[in-house]
């Protein structure tokens, strides 16, 4: 079952609302290559056929590493990893780029015969020099930062049976959902660790009332 494109666009979108603060408005080609290039993850996640919540988590990789490689160059925020740093001049058109591609081709090594040629294309619209190239080693170390950072924070590749424990039947044991009685689909999502909070215990909501 694939994820709703709306729910990608929410991920997407929140990310690039953080990356152009109304105090340092960030250039127009900024914005843009910010909106495309995450159009272009929400495909890329789309067509590797994710399980629902596994192509957000997709999502928040790219949008990090994008966030990172543009505060590195233009402050104002933290940064979600510390580490990337940018020489003057460095072009955030060129990082955005970049970052994006060097973390979508990491995570989706199946979709590079669609993203080689679009990122090909974006690097080619940008002029030669200096800015270009700083900004291109900006977006590659904050892909490869973000890379690190979630090195074994839970992820793991689908495989055709569920890790999902099978309680004895009984109340309140999950069981295989019929007709199909397919295996949990993403257990693993609920031992990732988070992004941005230290942690979700305070979130969960109460137990419920005992059975009479």
């Amino acid at each position: 079952m694939r994820m709703l494109p709306t729910k990608q666009r929410l991920v997407g979108w929140a990310m690039l609302a953080l990356l152009l603060p109304a105090s340092r408005p960030a250039s127009a080609e900024t914005r843009n290559s910010v909106a495309i290039w995450n159009k272009i993850a929400e495909d890329a996640v789309i067509n590797s056929t994710p399980f629902q919540n596994e192509g957000l988590i997709y999502m928040a990789y790219v949008s990090a590493a994008v966030y990172d490689a543009v505060v590195a160059i233009e402050g104002v925020y933290t940064p979600y990893g510390v580490g990337v740093t940018a020489p003057p001049g460095a072009l955030t058109e060129a990082a955005v780029i970049e970052a994006a591609y060097r973390t979508l081709v990491h995570y989706l090594p199946g979709q590079m015969t669609t993203l080689d040629p679009l990122y090909t294309a974006a690097l080619a619209a940008i002029p030669g020099g200096q800015a270009k190239a700083d900004g291109l080693s900006v977006g590659q170390a904050g892909g490869a930062l973000v890379i690190g950072l979630r090195t074994n924070d839970g992820r793991k590749a689908l495989s055709s049976s569920s890790e999902f424990p099978t309680l004895p039947a009984g109340p309140g044991g999950w069981r295989l959902t019929p007709t199909a009685f397919a295996a949990a689909q993403t257990p693993w999502v609920g031992n990732l660790a988070p992004f941005l909070v230290d942690g979700v215990d305070r979130f969960l909501p109460d137990p419920p009332r005992p059975l009479l």
